[in-house]
């Protein structure tokens, strides 16, 4: 049974400052806590691929999904674990390897849609240049994106960990079913009370392990399609840049719209 995990940075346990400079635990350019970050990113991992493993995995194939797709540390990831990142250039290069043969997909270090409130450093894609994001109407943030390009496949999406936000989203969206661990609760969207990561750990792979126990029952998440895309920017010269793009609609000084014939290319326009 193969599963396979996206990865991010904000949701991870222990990082708890967000904002800019030397706090920030999940952005690398010179600051010393980001190489803490990326230890707690990949010992949630691992957390998660015991958990896939103890519950009947038989492949484990991991997404380093954060920006770049290069924060865990390779040579500390679980020896039972395959690697990849996000391949620019690709029809799907969020998830290169993924396909039907999957059984589920399982979401690590999760974060809340941009808007959402008490929530740790909640965004959708970029919190610079994206403001609201929408399928067929319906704000989305990126577990939805996730669960949507599973969806394409009959994959559902198994496990979700995250701050406590993030994992309410979760449940909201895909139902009560999914199994979700939240290892820490906003204080304001820079600061979050984390438990301890040891703690947080146990409790991912105990989740993960429980949610492999649900394969079988859990239904994929499934959009009408051609698939409506609406996508709101934080300013109006990045609607400048895509208005003349085929496809694309301009609806206001900050909002574009587009269709997809698939919900498997809802990232690519």
């Amino acid at each position: 049974m193969k599963i396979y995990i996206m990865t991010d940075m904000e949701g991870v346990s222990g990082i708890r400052l967000g904002g800019v400079g030397f706090c920030n635990q999940s952005d690398p350019p010179g600051n010393t806590n980001y190489a803490v970050g990326q230890r707690l990113l990949t010992a949630d991992v691992n957390a998660a691929v015991e958990g896939a493993l103890a519950g009947g995995a038989t492949r484990v194939v991991v997404c380093d999904g954060h920006g770049g797709g290069k924060h865990i540390l390779v040579e500390a990831l679980h020896p039972e674990a395959e690697l990849e990142s996000p391949v620019s250039g690709r029809r799907n290069h969020y998830m290169p390897s993924f396909d039907k043969s999957f059984a589920a997909l399982f979401v690590v270090g999760a974060h809340a849609m941009a808007g959402t409130p008490r929530a740790f450093l909640d965004h959708t894609q970029s919190g610079k240049d994206w403001y609201n994001y929408y399928l067929n109407g319906k704000k989305t943030g990126e577990i939805g994106q996730y669960a949507a390009m599973a969806g394409h496949f009959d994959v559902p999406v198994a496990f979700v960990s995250g701050d406590l936000a993030a994992t309410v989203e979760a449940r909201n969206l895909l139902g009560a079913q999914v199994e979700t661990v939240s290892v820490k609760t906003a204080v304001s969207r820079n600061v979050a009370r984390v438990i301890a990561p040891v703690k947080a750990q146990a409790m991912i792979r105990e989740g993960a392990c429980r949610a492999m126990k649900k394969i079988g029952k859990l239904k994929p998440l499934k959009l009408k399609t051609p698939v409506n895309i609406k996508l709101e920017f934080q300013r109006t010269e990045l609607a400048d840049q895509y208005e003349h793009k085929p496809g694309i609609r301009r609806l206001d000084g900050r909002a574009i719209a587009c269709k997809v014939e698939s919900q498997f290319d809802i990232l690519n326009f």
